[in-house]
């Protein structure tokens, strides 16, 4: 059973994803940590791996095999460090200029709405590159927010301030 969903699973870091054999490529991101509003963000660990699917031969035997399709990844934590405002939304995380965004952090409803909460947002596509190896992200309270891209994942080897 546990394997029937592997399609959709990606390493829980780099590092996970190197020892596997499936990192393709890893990103710094700037700024590390950052405010927003009443918000705080740390971006952990940002990389591409390989999709896999995991099966099994003969019941005892797993087997990987390796899709082909790059998938994104960024870790992040969040955290509420005042309560929202009635008429704001919650802070969310976008890519590039459209796409679905993740809460920054937990959630109102959540028992605990200001502790750090832990994030992953992980993508087939690829937020805008606007044609170099650069990604961009915004942090965005509604839909119709405009796209600030105040936050960068270049390629480790192309690290810029």
């Amino acid at each position: 059973m546990r394997d029937s969903y592997s399609g959709m699973w990606n390493s829980a870091s780099s590092a996970e994803a190197r020892k596997q054999g499936i990192l393709l490529k890893e990103y710094t991101v700037v700024p590390r940590r950052l405010r927003f509003q009443n918000y705080t963000a740390a971006f952990t660990d940002c990389w591409v791996e390989e999709k896999t699917r995991t099966a099994h031969d003969f019941i005892f035997f797993r087997k990987i095999t390796k899709l082909g399709e790059p998938r994104f990844v960024l870790n992040y934590q969040g955290q509420r460090v005042a309560p929202d405002p009635d008429s704001a939304g919650a802070a969310m995380l976008v890519p590039g200029r459209e796409g679905h965004g993740l809460d920054l952090a937990a959630s109102e409803y959540d028992p605990l709405p200001n502790r750090l909460a832990y994030g992953q947002f992980a993508n087939v596509t690829f937020p805008d590159s606007i044609g170099n190896d650069t990604l961009y992200f915004s942090i965005i309270r509604s839909w119709s927010d405009k796209r600030n891209f105040i936050i960068k994942a270049y390629p480790k080897n192309e690290v810029q301030h």
